[in-house]
């Protein structure tokens, strides 16, 4: 037996039809302007007639004329339609009307990059909104994010995990940087100098090893790797002294040289260019925040 919501939705063809046939004054130019046969229309308005009882349409010299009762079912046929579009129309979004907060899980390099340029378009154009901002998780926040706890995730992402969907930002190579006082700071960094220094590692999700172990590895060498950190803002002059070099995408490494106490150097092995990702759950992908959201990551990440 069908349901009264699968009668609703198999009528809502005939409601066209009748608004068409009201509209038009005939069957042929109701069937021209519905992009259907005339025969169609005609069937429908034999549906119609029999669901409400009622004529509806008569013919007259002048046209299809509508009886007393489709004169005054067209108010609300209409009210039915415009309701209908509406759920089929997307709806200008205006950023003026967003509410509560707007969570961000990312790298600290991302949110120190980002986060100026987001809060100040927030507050032109979404007063209202707060932004949150928390650390990168290692299980890239599956259970927030599908719960709407964390609503966008950026980072570096070499495995995007399903079900997430993402977006990619931009990309970024790798630099070696070293202090300036560093024995190679002056040398060409071979690769096998580059093998037996000291290394720093910046690993956010924790991991024991990097995208370098496993270039090395590939040409049957290895490092030492002194210290594993989960924040690129560890990373400093102080910490790299003149022993220490770490390996880190350009755009990090510049705000390390920028006083001329580090130096970088190009990295001497084929690594993969870092590339940077927005990952957010399916459920939201219509969700007007996010969109906007996704829209002014991207501007300020090429900013």
């Amino acid at each position: 037996m069908m349901s009264m919501s699968e009668r609703n939705i198999r009528r809502l063809p005939l409601l066209e039809a009748f608004h068409a046939i009201m509209l038009r004054g005939s069957v042929g130019a109701a069937a021209e302007v519905m992009g259907v046969t005339q025969s169609a229309v005609s069937k429908q308005l034999a549906q119609l007639r029999t669901w409400l009882g009622d004529e509806l349409f008569v013919r007259t010299r002048d046209g299809m004329q509508p009886t007393p009762r489709a004169l005054a079912l067209r108010e609300p046929v209409e009210e039915i339609l415009r309701q209908s579009d509406a759920l089929t129309t997307e709806a200008a979004v205006d950023p003026a009307t967003f509410a509560g907060r707007f969570v961000i899980s990312a790298t600290d390099e991302l949110q120190e990059r980002l986060v100026p340029a987001l809060v100040d378009r927030l507050g032109r154009e979404a007063p209202q909104m707060r932004l949150v901002t928390l650390p990168l998780a290692p299980d890239y926040s599956l259970r927030q994010l599908e719960a709407g706890q964390v609503n966008l995730l950026l980072g570096v992402n070499w495995h995007a995990p399903e079900p997430l969907h993402l977006t990619k930002l931009g990309e970024d190579p790798f630099v070696c940087v070293m202090g300036s006082g560093h024995p190679l700071a002056t040398k060409n960094l071979t690769v096998k100098r580059y093998a037996a220094a000291t290394h720093v590692l910046v690993a956010p999700l924790g991991h024991d090893v990097g995208v370098v172990d496993t270039a090395l590895d590939d040409v049957g060498l290895s490092r030492r790797v002194c210290a594993s950190v989960s924040s690129f803002h560890v990373v400093d002059p102080e910490l790299l002294g003149d022993t220490r070099i770490a390996t880190l995408p350009s755009r990090v490494a510049a705000r390390l040289t920028r006083g001329g106490a580090c130096v970088t150097k190009p990295v001497p092995l084929a690594l993969p260019i870092t590339r940077y990702f927005a990952l957010w759950h399916p459920r939201f992908d219509a969700e007007p925040r996010l969109r906007w959201m996704l829209d002014a990551v991207k501007d300020a990440f090429d900013a």
